[in-house]
Parts: C-alpha cells; sequence; structure tokens
C-alpha cells in the first residue's frame, strides 16, 4: 500500500474504532498492508456502522430523558 494511502487511513477520525472493532492493535495496521488494504477496502461500511451506532445512541438518550420521569414514580410507591 502506498504511503499517501497509509496516511489517509492513520489519519481517519475512526481509526481506532477500526482497531477496536477488528480486535487489532493500531501499529499492525501500520505495519501489515494487507490489514490497512482490507480495512481501506470496508472502510464506508464500517463509517455506515458506526453512524447508525451514533444515532441510535441519541435516540435512546431521547427517549430515557423523556420517560425517566414515568420509571421513577414506578419505582417509589409513595408517589403513587
Amino acid at each position: 500500500m502506498g504511503e499517501t494511502k497509509m496516511f489517509s487511513l492513520r489519519e481517519s477520525e475512526n481509526f481506532v474504532e477500526y482497531c477496536e472493532f477488528y480486535s487489532i492493535e493500531e501499529k499492525e495496521v501500520l505495519e501489515d498492508s494487507k490489514i490497512a488494504e482490507y480495512i481501506k477496502k470496508n472502510q464506508f461500511n464500517l463509517e455506515a456502522l458506526i453512524a447508525g451506532y451514533s444515532s441510535m445512541a441519541e435516540l435512546n438518550q431521547e427517549l430515557c430523558d423523556e420517560l425517566w420521569g414515568c420509571e421513577c414514580k414506578q419505582i417509589d410507591p409513595q408517589e403513587n
């Protein structure tokens, strides 16, 4: 893999997440061009997955904020 492609992958905003997702060390990606090429080839799909989880996290937080009071009333019998 060319140094330019390697640099762009390493400089990616989610490089650490790529490594965590594939359970590999950052240095393995930088030292093994086959690993780096595989990640680069699948980068779009992984970015979509990250974006999806981020959207779901925001939705989950909104639901928690909205329903928190309902849950507390059921837990505290004095409020019924």
